[in-house]
């Protein structure tokens, strides 16, 4: 990710620091650059990856195990929820 994802932006924003100063690095002059913006959007395949290898599979995780965790209502419980709907 570091390799392909930060480092040729990161190389280009460095430069323009050089060039320009922190503050040209850092406005929108810089991020509307063709160039920048095509690394931008050649990030997305491995982002998607990530996302959906990484991402979405961690979070199914998540829930299967906090619906499997999550106890059943106690007998005292369903008692209680039987008299209110008894007398409600």
């Amino acid at each position: 990710m570091l390799a392909a994802n930060l480092f040729p932006g990161g190389i280009l924003q460095l430069y323009d620091v050089v060039q320009n100063g922190y503050w040209h690095a850092r406005s929108p002059a810089f991020r509307e650059q063709p160039l920048i913006n095509w690394i931008e959007w050649a990030r997305m395949p491995g982002d998607l990856i990530f996302l959906l290898v990484g991402v979405v599979p961690l979070v199914v995780a998540s829930v299967k195990v906090f619906i499997a965790t999550t106890p059943a209502p106690s007998k005292y419980q369903r008692a209680f929820s039987a008299e209110q709907q008894a007398t409600g």
